[in-house]
């Protein structure tokens, strides 16, 4: 059906049974389109909203600080690890791994180290095998990794870290 809708007037193409209500020029430049634009920005932004925040646990998971002066304060959970890093030299955060270990009453099966890291493997009294890593990171820092257990238990892994922590202090 031809109409003659425009200002100008010429003519549109209009579905049957349509009046020129459906089609009006002037509303495409009206407040219509600006509300329009608003919620197709606020669907984008939304989104781009969820995926940051489902895409970031991905990497690791910042579990919490602990004292000043004995570590950066974050501990990372990444593949059943919890990895922490201590402000200080890998011999000195060695020496607090093995005494918590001790005192845990972890026995030590293997107990590996040289300038660069250390590796401890001990076995818990249920028969739970521990595995702490250490890595020096520079002069003054060393990362310690530590997971109890074939897939990792977090609460475990946080109560030998805390004790590392204790050692560490001490010594």
């Amino acid at each position: 059906m031809l109409s003659l809708d425009r200002e100008d007037g010429r003519s549109t193409w209009q579905p049957q049974g349509v009046g020129s209500e459906a089609y009006n020029p002037k509303k495409l430049n009206s407040q219509e389109q600006g509300d329009s634009m608003k919620g197709k920005k606020q669907r984008v932004l939304s989104l781009l909203c969820c995926l940051a925040v489902g895409l970031s646990g991905c990497a690791y998971v910042v579990v919490g600080a602990v004292g000043a002066g004995i570590g950066f304060g974050t501990y990372k959970y990444v593949d059943g690890n919890l990895k922490r890093d201590y402000l200080g030299p890998m011999p000195k955060v060695w020496e607090a791994t093995v005494a918590a270990l001790d005192d845990l009453k972890v026995t030590p099966d293997v107990q590996e180290k040289d300038y660069f890291g250390g590796l401890v493997k001990g076995i818990m009294h249920d028969g739970t095998q521990v595995t702490i890593k250490l890595k020096r990171e520079s002069d003054s820092s060393t990362e310690v990794g530590v997971r109890v257990g074939v897939f990792g238990d977090r609460e475990k892994s946080e109560t030998i870290h805390a004790k590392i922590a204790q050692k560490f202090k001490r010594g």
